[in-house]
C-alpha cells in the first residue's frame, strides 16, 4: 500500500536511486516538525566536503560534519580500501515539505558518501 502523495515523480519508488543519494526522514527539533529530504552526494577528485546549499542551514552543516568524520575514521570498515582523503564531496540537501533544518542527518549523509565513493546504489525505496 502507498500513500497518494508519493505516487508522484517526485516520491520514493521501489527503483534505485544514484549512488550518492539517499531518502531520510529528519526527526526535527524544538522549533521544526520531522522532514522528508533527499540527500544528493557527487564525489571526485581533491578533498573535503562543500555543501552546495546557500545559505547552508547550521544543523545541516553540524550534521555533513559527524558524517564526515565519521567517513574519515571508519574509511576501512566502511569502504574498504578507498581513501575518502583523496575524494571530493559535493553535497546537496533537498527538502520535500515545510522543514528545512536538515537537522539529525548524520547517518544518513555518511550513507550518501558511502555509496558516492563506492559507486554504489542504495536498494530502491529506502528511507534512513
Amino acid at each position: 500500500m502507498s500513500t497518494p502523495e508519493l505516487q508522484g515523480d517526485g516520491g520514493i519508488g521501489a527503483d534505485p536511486l544514484e549512488p550518492g543519494q539517499v531518502w531520510s526522514i529528519s526527526p526535527g527539533g524544538v522549533d521544526e516538525n520531522a522532514g522528508l529530504y533527499r540527500i544528493e552526494v557527487n564525489e571526485g577528485p581533491g578533498s573535503g566536503v562543500k555543501v552546495l546549499n546557500k545559505p547552508v542551514p547550521t544543523a545541516f552543516r553540524e550534521s555533513v560534519g559527524y558524517a564526515e568524520q565519521n567517513l574519515y575514521a571508519r574509511a576501512g570498515q566502511l569502504v574498504g580500501d578507498k581513501d575518502p582523503r583523496h575524494h571530493e564531496f559535493s553535497v546537496q540537501l533537498r527538502a520535500f515539505d515545510a522543514a528545512k533544518s536538515g537537522a539529525r542527518l548524520g547517518i544518513s549523509i555518511l550513507v550518501a558518501l558511502c555509496t558516492a565513493l563506492l559507486k554504489k546504489p542504495l536498494r530502491g525505496g529506502l528511507i534512513i
